[in-house]
């Protein structure tokens, strides 16, 4: 593929600032029954390809504050246009909200309740069935405003959506293999990790980085826990690597809580809202790996390195001129860092799991933040260009 010119181009710049949460709506809440098909199923009952759950535009409503309290500011909801199944991928009329999920107005009445909580709502509209070169793609990608953001699920190489005239992102599936490969699968280790992420970093131009949609769960894969086989610190470890990355974090709904379960569909399972059989220490620990990031702009605004510091402790380094964010995960026993492997003048803390000082555990994390200090050797990677 010939590579176009980007410079100048770039993702819109609210992209920064984003804390992504999404929702398969016939899953995550109930709100007006008389909307339910007569062939409605409990709400705990077992997920299915063809079973309908209830959920509707209204449970999303009733529901913001639980959205908004974990950090999140805007939604991705998969398709809510009219169509003949849950997952509504087989979209039908683009221009008609599904009935199952209320009308027009009940749809107007969710963005206006989501904005007014400073929520920004994305919608999947399914357009790669139609292609690039269908009128209604034609029409957004003109009418981009600096607010408007079109992203792009491929699970391949993404920079040939990233060219200035189709997307402003795609959704990262190799951020997200690379990531589970180092907490989840360990079948790579932290130098690996480290080369792949930058590598991933130089392939995608630079004005497009901050618009990757980072992702470790979705509904098309099999839910986060689940792949690190119920291991809740592993877990939280990548999470926390998420987080601190380069891109737009996105929790998919229920993993904040613990949910379990294989690939489509035992990932679509209706959310629980009994919260007695949450997992409160996960939703605890993301909620503070939200405001961490919100509340840090080199988290949201500086340039990425990964370094590896050992087979098993990876270190992601965040850049302003004069300010540096580091995170150093380790998935091993234990290890105990040296001050000098910390790039950092006069660190101090802002976040911490499984670590006492530079005493990380298993599983264990420590963000610090300081004046930038010389960075250890690059593993496997040249600089990035927005560097």
């Amino acid at each position: 593929m010939t590579k176009k010119d980007t410079t100048g181009a770039s993702a819109p710049d609210w992209l920064h600032e984003a804390i992504f949460y999404q929702i398969f709506p016939d899953r995550f809440a109930n709100g007006d029954p008389s909307l339910d098909p007569p062939d409605v199923v409990a709400w705990d009952s077992r997920p299915t390809r063809t079973n309908f759950f209830g959920g509707d535009f209204l449970g999303i409503e009733q529901h913001l504050d639980h959205i908004v309290g974990l950090g999140a500011n805007a939604l991705y909801l998969n398709p809510v246009f009219q169509a003949g199944t849950n997952h509504r991928y087989d979209t039908e009329d683009y221009f008609a909200i599904d009935q199952r999920l209320g009308d027009r107005k009940g749809f107007g009445r969710f963005l206006a309740a989501a904005h007014q909580q400073g929520v920004k709502v994305v919608l999947d509209a399914v357009l790669n069935h139609c292609g690039a070169g269908h009128p209604y793609f034609a029409d957004v990608t003109a009418r981009e405003t600096q607010s408007a953001y079109v992203v792009a699920e491929e699970w391949r190489e993404p920079e040939q959506w990233l060219q200035g005239d189709r997307c402003d992102g795609t959704m990262n599936y190799t951020m997200r293999a690379l990531l589970l490969g180092f907490t989840a699968d360990r079948q790579i280790d932290a130098y690996e990790l480290a080369q792949g992420m930058n590598q991933l970093r130089d392939r995608i131009p630079a004005g497009f980085r901050h618009g990757m949609l980072n992702l470790l769960g979705s509904h098309g894969t099999e839910r986060v826990l689940t792949r690190h086989r119920g291991h809740r610190g592993r877990c939280l470890l990548s999470h926390a690597l998420m987080f601190a990355s380069q891109g737009a974090p996105m929790v998919y709904y229920g993993d904040e809580i613990g949910l379990r379960g294989p690939n489509d569909p035992g990932c679509r399972a209706a959310m629980p809202w009994d919260e007695t059989v949450w997992n409160q220490r996960m939703l605890e620990s993301l909620r503070s790996l939200a405001k961490l990031r919100s509340t840090s702009v080199p988290l949201r605004r500086g340039s990425q390195d990964y370094v590896a510091l050992d087979p098993d402790t990876v270190m992601v380094v965040r850049d302003l001129p004069d300010e540096r964010v580091v995170m150093v995960a380790h998935r091993g026993d234990g290890v105990r860092l040296s001050p000098e492997s910390i790039p950092l003048e006069r660190a101090w803390t802002l976040l911490s799991s499984g670590a006492d000082g530079l005493r990380l555990g298993r599983g264990g994390f420590t963000v610090l933040t300081g004046r930038p200090a010389m960075v250890p050797a690059l593993v496997g990677s040249s600089p990035g260009t927005d560097r």
